[in-house]
């Protein structure tokens, strides 16, 4: 199942969540340690 997620890059280089919808679907559906394959654009 793909998830489309919207993440903002900090200036630390640590991507966080950019919208609440994201944040939701990281931390319902997504395993602590889970490895994330992405499509940057």
């Amino acid at each position: 199942m793909a998830h489309e997620l919207q993440l903002i890059k900090q200036s630390s280089g640590i991507l966080i969540p950019a919208t609440p919808e994201t944040s939701e679907i990281l931390q319902s559906k997504i395993k602590l340690g889970a490895v994330l394959v992405a499509e940057f654009r």
